[in-house]
This record gives C-alpha cells, sequence and structure tokens, in this order.
C-alpha cells in the first residue's frame, strides 16, 4: 500500500527440491557444514523446512492480494528448461530494457554445463540443478510429511503431488 506502483518478485522452487538440496548442504563435511553450530539432524531440517513453507504461502497469498497485477513469481523449473525466454520475460515484466545478444551470452556463460565438476556435485553449494531429484533423495516418511502439511501449496502451485504411499512419481 505504501508503495502502489512498486514490483514484487519472488522466485519459487518445488520445495522437496528446497528441502532435498537443505539436506544435502547440512551433512557433515559440506559445503554449509563449518558454518552451522548445531548437530546434523536431518528430521529437524525437514519439519523447520516445512514450516518455512508454511510461511512462504501465507505470504504469497499476501502478496498476490496486494499487489494483483505486480507480483512476478518466477520459476526455477522455467529457469532451467528455457533460461535465456525466462530473463527475457522478467525483463519485460520490471519494463528494463533488454540486449536480446548480451542475455544470450550471460545466459551462456553461466550455464549450469559450464561449470567445472569439481565445482558441482553433493555436498557443494553448486548441486545438481536437477529438477524433480527428491523423488530419489527424500525418505517415505519425508515425502509423506511434505505432502500432508504442503500438499494444497504444492498442488495448488501446479507441482504434482501423487497418490499413494510415499507420493512419488
Amino acid at each position: 500500500k505504501a508503495m502502489p506502483r512498486a514490483k514484487a518478485i519472488f522466485m519459487l522452487r518445488d520445495p522437496r527440491d528446497v528441502i532435498a538440496s537443505l539436506i544435502d548442504a547440512r551433512k557433515p563435511g559440506s559445503w554449509m557444514d563449518e558454518r552451522l553450530t548445531q548437530e546434523f539432524d536431518r528430521d529437524k531440517i525437514v519439519k523447520q523446512s516445512v514450516r518455512r513453507f508454511e510461511r512462504i504461502a501465507e505470504v504469497l497469498g499476501d502478496l498476490e492480494a496486494h499487489a494483483a497485477g505486480r507480483f512476478f513469481e518466477m520459476r526455477y523449473e522455467r529457469l532451467r528448461s528455457d533460461t535465456y525466454a525466462e530473463m527475457r520475460h522478467l525483463a519485460h515484466v520490471l519494463d528494463l530494457p533488454c540486449d536480446e545478444e548480451m542475455l544470450r551470452r550471460s545466459v551462456e556463460r553461466h550455464d549450469y554445463e559450464r561449470i567445472p565438476s569439481e565445482r558441482k556435485g553433493p555436498g557443494k553449494f553448486v548441486r545438481t540443478a536437477k529438477v524433480g531429484g527428491w523423488a530419489a533423495e527424500l525418505e517415505p516418511g519425508e515425502i509423506n510429511l511434505i505432502h500432508r502439511r504442503l500438499g494444497s501449496f504444492l498442488s495448488g502451485r501446479g507441482y504434482p503431488v501423487p497418490d499413494g504411499p510415499a507420493g512419488r512419481p
């Protein structure tokens, strides 16, 4: 309300993939391990992450209600499938000039595939850049908890929530 012409951008990634990444990042020996003061507790990471996404769901609802026409939800999955188109669309949403060739070079320069293998992978800051990796990385009980608590948020955002035990695709 204070800035009626302001635009809001929110980057969303499938919460299940985010949680799988957080588990990997907090494992002993990973890139985040030396920054942490608590012992690795996978269950606690999952439960805290679910609570965080419940709050995110509320905030997104408020943004959509109060910033109608000025809210843009950017998706990690679209960035991975067509980075150039998604970044070009973001420039359009923000009314920013976009030098097509400069954008194309930038997208190519920062492509995941160009990152040297020793700088990416499990336990590294740049991990897999894989969409849907959660299905192989999360445990059945974790998937059930996530789907029970975030199922409506996931499906409301277009993320499939399979039926059945452990809800794997």
